[in-house]
């Protein structure tokens, strides 16, 4: 055991906050530094599930742009707006948002489900919540595929923007991490945090800006939309792909998020990463 997780309070007896946070450090060091294993994990899983399927993997592909299609085609019914208008931006956003709804719906059960290896195997359970992360980001770039080809269908431009793509998936994937690490914690002390998340998260596809268009709100209902995380963390992945402008607010939120959360995360994960092996 390393010094600075043994380092303690002589008076109480309990580590101190610096050896409670450079644990937790450790843990997600560790985890990030066996790539190899998150990316066999990550990688065999999604293959396991279409497996001896003709078109493999791409079957996520193709149910995920029969359904933007249906969907694209009703709601331009239902508002009154063209196609063309309503398509490119469902698109962007249903697939982004099946990349946050399947991080945090896996990190429901990444920690029972993977019991065999954290107890058997010795293994960080930041390897398993990054091996998660990384399977919904190949799911991801399966779905990117559709993009393209509606921009090319409707003459949608690409423009420079497009490169604040960098920056927003460096947010999106740290903050996918810490809250996966706390969700898949807690679900595995509380069995019943699962059911209430799922539900969370059926309530935040109808209050998040994913098949409607934030206009469409009245000025009193604006804070529905900027009380909710989702929204921010979707607006700075969506808005650079679809050539729309962001402003320094847009970033701020996500940063603050990411970089807080990140460290009260580091507190949490130092604090109760051994007490997970005895929960599940």
């Amino acid at each position: 055991m390393k010094h600075n997780e043994i380092m303690t309070d002589t008076t109480t007896g309990k580590r101190s906050l610096h050896a409670i946070i450079m644990s937790g450090f450790s843990d997600l060091r560790e985890g990030m530094m066996q790539w190899r294993v998150w990316h066999l994990i990550g990688a065999g899983d999604l293959r396991r599930r279409y497996a001896r399927s003709m078109i493999g993997q791409f079957w996520l592909t193709l149910s995920t742009g029969i359904s933007v299609l249906i969907m694209a085609f009703v709601w331009s019914a239902i508002f009154k707006a063209t196609l063309a208008d309503m398509l490119p931006y469902m698109a962007v956003s249903i697939i982004l948002w099946q990349f946050i709804a399947g991080i945090m719906s896996d990190a429901t059960s990444i920690f029972s489900s993977n019991s065999h290896m954290l107890l058997n195997q010795r293994m960080v359970c930041s390897t398993i919540v990054i091996a998660s992360v990384y399977r919904n980001f190949l799911t991801l770039l399966h779905n990117l595929i559709i993009i393209p080809i509606i921009f090319i269908v409707f003459l949608v431009p690409v423009k420079l923007q497009i490169l604040l793509l960098i920056p927003s998936f460096v947010l999106i994937v740290i903050t996918s991490i810490w809250v996966s690490y706390i969700v898949a914690a807690l679900c595995a002390r509380f069995r019943d945090f699962s059911n209430v998340l799922n539900s969370v998260m059926q309530l935040a596809f109808y209050v998040t800006p994913v098949i409607w268009k934030t206009g469409l709100l009245g000025e009193n209902l604006k804070w529905v939309i900027w009380a909710n995380p989702f929204t921010y963390f979707l607006n700075i992945m969506r808005s650079p792909i679809l050539g729309q402008p962001l402003s320094a607010f847009d970033w701020v939120i996500p940063v603050l998020i990411t970089f807080f959360g990140l460290f009260f995360s580091l507190i949490f994960i130092g604090k109760f990463r051994r007490q997970v092996l005895y929960w599940i």
